[in-house]
């Protein structure tokens, strides 16, 4: 009961003082909580020396609910690749395809500068 309180007053001060906002917690703490109470947080010592690349994905990459199925009872293969995996985050973003076949001059823009401005000065400024 003290462990309610102390929460309810500490997100009391962090949020605005409106009654919905006393409810709300925190969503990687709320994971954290969750997965310490169903056995399935993830060792990361553990999956060092299974998975070298894996920890680096669970500690720096986005709180994902995949995290709590890497071990414990509720463990699913699927999890490391769901992870892991770039395009699944990288397709939503892809929404208007752009033709990168566009025909541009191969000249450098430096160099078309370059050319307007030697004609500049020998054919306009020699009139001044």
């Amino acid at each position: 009961m003290a462990d309610i309180t102390w929460r309810r007053e500490t997100l009391g001060k962090r949020y605005a003082h409106n009654s919905g906002h006393r409810l709300q917690e925190d969503f990687i703490n709320y994971m954290d909580q969750l997965a310490s109470l169903a056995r399935m947080k993830p060792t990361l010592l553990l999956l060092l020396f299974t998975d070298p690349k894996l920890p680096l994905k669970v500690f720096f990459g986005p709180c994902t609910s995949y995290q709590c199925h890497l071990q414990g009872p509720g463990k699913w293969g699927g999890a490391r690749k769901a992870m892991t995996q770039r395009e699944r985050i990288l397709k939503p973003m892809q929404t208007q395809i752009v033709n990168k076949d566009i025909h541009r001059s191969h000249k450098p823009a430096w160099l078309r500068f370059l050319c307007v401005g030697i004609a500049f000065s020998m054919f306009v400024l020699p009139c001044f």
